[in-house]
């Protein structure tokens, strides 16, 4: 007996501890076989929600790594390299080109440029089979490769294709060369021949070996020398870079253009569309703790009203507090589980925009870091959602108050139908006891949802908007020609000003110019009366010879103000120039980013050409007067180009125009909103059929048939969305156009919001529409409720 009662405390404790997670365990498991559906519904909540968040992670992680590893897998060269030099001596510079150490591979070919539209685009002939096929491979996108045995077929990539309007089956022809026209059988792509597009020595397109040997044969170039060798290098693994630029600068001015720094800028490019879908995956994570804190604490509570039964069952507080805990727990494993399956099942979706056509590996991928540390915030964040709620109701109890709902009181009163205002009472009432329902957190869901859809769609309306009206990111004018610097352009003012298909125009000059000792496009022109100035956000346009005005990112970048002093240099010493307003920085040549670059007047520009020379007036804006023909628009740049001008396609810069790839990115994150929205509706209605058993069951034995209440959800289900857009509409397109204004100032463009009403009308009759489907499944299961078993077993 002593030793039986020595040992007895010992037992007890642990059956004490073992009784309470049995309890625990008890309690969870009956509510999930009690209440199946909302729990699945739930899980499922969790799933699409963590998945979409963890799709767009690794999207955004393979959008930034694409175009690098495409590099890589397709075998480029480090280096294009042109030697500038008479023929005699050429063969040999490229010999000893070739044999630099640090050389792995090399191939040469001719550089030739085509005319594309009055455009010069830089084709090469290779020497060998090897490029393209087993070197500096180009994936084929449309059309066929060219057969290595004809001299008139090539292959052009695709942002040249898209920028100079060439198509399959286009002829173009050589500037340099007296060759035949060639057809283009092909559009590829290839590492340098993503945007930002550099003129030089990068190839945006290839003859064929065939081509290489009849121009090495029979021609020669318009000053009668024969075609010169260009390389492209690749070196070894850890040769020095910057040595084997100045070797080839040795060589009679070689030039070396390097792939790293085409590589830099188009990683520059890129970083928007990652960052997009950084901020996909940014707002639907946020969304989705919304919308699941609100769910989950909306069980909570419901299951709270059960408290009293519980404590008089024996179950303490903190077994209460428990078992939800717990079940949210199993709920957050089940979604993180199935939130991997839907995350490898999206990933075909990306990359997205310019990087897509980078990607080396399309398909599914699985990203094991995110998909890891994805599964396991979810894990954690599950259940950490039902922390403050579950001790809160633990703390003050049940206290579920009727509230009247005046909405359903004044349906009633004007004569609405039975099913209709009983249902705005399920859906307004949150009801008492052991029917109460949290209405509140769900009419808040709703509202999200719809605000997120309209703002998702006035964000989007406002990039359209912009990405198609030039004016918004500085460019002004319809039409601009160039000289290049060869010939002076003033000539054209009289042309220009007496010419009634003109509206306005501007003469100046574009360039690279330095400011504060960073190079920047520098834009100089006319600035008075009736001239093509670009668009302000702030201060002044430059007046006099010492004002200057600066992008956006320019002066956030030089820590500059309106008011500061900065110099400015084109050639020579650079001068000082007053900072008077920030302006929208035109563009020019494909190399200016937006937000970035700075305007003078012509005489500013002239100032600071300290030897002379650099500075001339080469080209021209226009701006065509409202309602002129074609054929006058013709006449007036064909007595231009007569002066020597070029006409230059129409410039967009590069940072919105990647950022255009992913245009369709707001309506993206509306989509998954509204998808969680409905998941989130219909987990409700689930679970306020459940809870309402006992009231469906009075209707129907009052005389209530099945379609009647089958009807009554439907309403309920309305009501929400109503209420949802009444008050999430306006709110969201309001934050659409406030988003869209903060997206402008960063990149320094003008901001013009719009709100897309047809976009936006169309939303009310979706989401009612779709209110309803969801609300087909809850209404089916309502309406086969059995009275009797229903009311037995309250």
């Amino acid at each position: 007996m002593p030793g039986a009662g020595g040992a007895a405390p010992f037992r007890r404790l642990p059956r004490a501890g073992t009784m309470a997670l049995v309890a625990v365990w008890v309690r969870v498991w009956s509510e999930l076989r009690a209440r199946w559906r909302p729990a699945l519904s739930l899980a499922l909540l969790v799933a699409l929600a963590a998945g979409a968040t963890l799709a767009a992670v690794a999207g955004a992680r393979r959008t930034h790594t694409a175009y690098t590893r495409f590099v890589g897998a397709q075998h480029s060269w480090d280096f294009a390299v042109m030697v500038d030099q008479d023929s005699s001596v050429a063969p040999t510079a490229v010999a000893e080109i070739e044999r630099l150490p640090g050389v792995a591979e090399s191939h040469r070919g001719i550089l030739l440029y085509t005319d594309a539209g009055g455009v010069g685009v830089p084709f090469l002939a290779p020497a060998d089979g090897a490029v393209g096929a087993t070197f500096h491979r180009y994936e084929l996108l449309e059309g066929r490769r060219p057969d290595p045995a004809k001299v008139d077929e090539a292959v052009v990539g695709f942002a040249a294709a898209d920028r100079y309007g060439l198509e399959v089956g286009d002829t173009v022809s050589a500037f340099d060369f007296r060759l035949e026209p060639f057809r283009i059988v092909g559009i590829e792509a290839a590492p340098g021949e993503f945007p930002p597009l550099t003129v030089g020595l990068i190839p945006q397109g290839y003859l064929t070996p065939a081509a290489h040997r009849y121009l090495l044969a029979n021609k020669t170039d318009e000053e009668g020398a024969p075609p010169k060798e260009s390389l492209l290098v690749r070196l070894d693994p850890g040769a020095d870079v910057e040595s084997f630029r100045r070797e080839v600068g040795r060589r009679n001015d070689g030039l070396a253009y390097a792939q790293r720094e085409q590589t830099t800028g188009t990683q520059r490019s890129l970083r928007l569309q990652s960052l997009a879908l950084w901020m996909l995956a940014g707002a639907t994570a946020f969304v989705s703790l919304l919308l699941l804190g609100q769910a989950v604490g909306r069980q909570i509570a419901i299951d709270a009203l059960e408290h009293p039964t519980l404590d008089a069952l024996g179950m303490t507080r903190g077994q209460r507090w428990s078992v939800p805990m717990v079940r949210t727990a199993l709920l957050g494993l089940a979604g993180a589980v199935l939130a991997v399956v839907v995350a490898v099942a999206l990933s075909p979706l990306a990359p997205i925009g310019l990087a897509r056509t980078a990607e080396p590996d399309p398909g599914v991928r699985v990203d094991g870091v995110v998909l890891a540390v994805g599964a396991l915030a979810t894990l954690a964040l599950v259940p950490a959602l039902a922390v403050i709620p579950a001790w809160l109701v633990n703390r003050r109890g049940e206290r579920a108050v009727r509230r009247p709902s005046v909405v359903a009181d004044a349906l009633s009163r004007a004569g609405a139908g039975i099913t209709a205002v009983t249902g705005t009472r399920l859906a307004l009432e949150p009801g008492r006891g052991r029917t109460a329902v949290p209405v509140r957190t769900t009419a808040v869901i709703a509202v999200v949802a719809v605000a997120s859809v309209a703002a998702a769609w006035s964000f989007g309306a406002s990039l359209d908007r912009t990405l198609d009206t030039p004016r918004l990111f500085g460019q002004t004018w319809d039409v601009q020609l160039s000289t290049f610097g060869d010939t002076d352009l003033l000539p054209a003012d009289a042309l220009l000003r007496d010419d009634p298909a003109v509206e306005s125009f501007s003469l100046g000059t574009t360039g690279p110019s330095d400011v504060d000792g960073e190079t920047v496009g520098g834009f100089a022109l006319d600035l008075g009366p009736g001239s093509l100035a670009p668009a302000l956000l702030a201060g002044r346009l430059p007046a006099a010879d010492d004002e200057i005005a600066l992008g956006t990112r320019t002066l956030e970048r030089l820590n500059k103000a309106i008011g500061d002093q900065v110099t400015f240099g084109i050639a020579g010493e650079p001068v000082d120039m007053t900072v008077v307003g920030r302006s929208v920085t035109p563009l020019f040549s494909g190399e200016t980013r937006i937000g970035e670059g700075a305007v003078v007047t012509f005489g500013g520009a002239l100032r600071a050409d300290a030897g002379g020379g650099v500075v001339v007036t080469s080209d021209a804006f226009v701006r065509w007067a409202p309602g002129t023909d074609a054929a006058s628009k013709r006449s007036v740049v064909g007595q231009l180009e007569e002066l020597g001008t070029v006409e230059l396609p129409v410039e967009k810069p590069t940072d919105i125009v990647n950022f255009g790839g992913v245009r369709n990115m707001p309506a993206v994150l509306g989509a998954v909103v509204a998808l969680l929205g409905t998941a989130t509706l219909a987990h409700t209605l689930v679970t306020a059929v459940g809870r309402r058993r006992r009231d469906l069951a009075v209707l129907k034995t009052v005389g209530f048939l099945r379609r009647q209440v089958t009807s009554t959800v439907a309403w309920h289900a309305t009501t929400l969305i109503a209420l949802a857009l009444l008050i999430g509409m306006p709110l969201g397109v309001a934050a659409g156009r406030q988003a869209w204004d903060l997206v402008a100032g960063e990149f320094g463009l003008v901001s013009e919001p719009v709100t897309p009403l047809p976009a936006v009308l169309v939303v009310v009759p979706a989401a009612l529409l779709a209110a309803n489907l969801v609300a087909a499944a809850p209404g089916w299961l309502a309406a086969r409720i059995p009275p009797a078993l229903a009311l037995r077993a309250e």
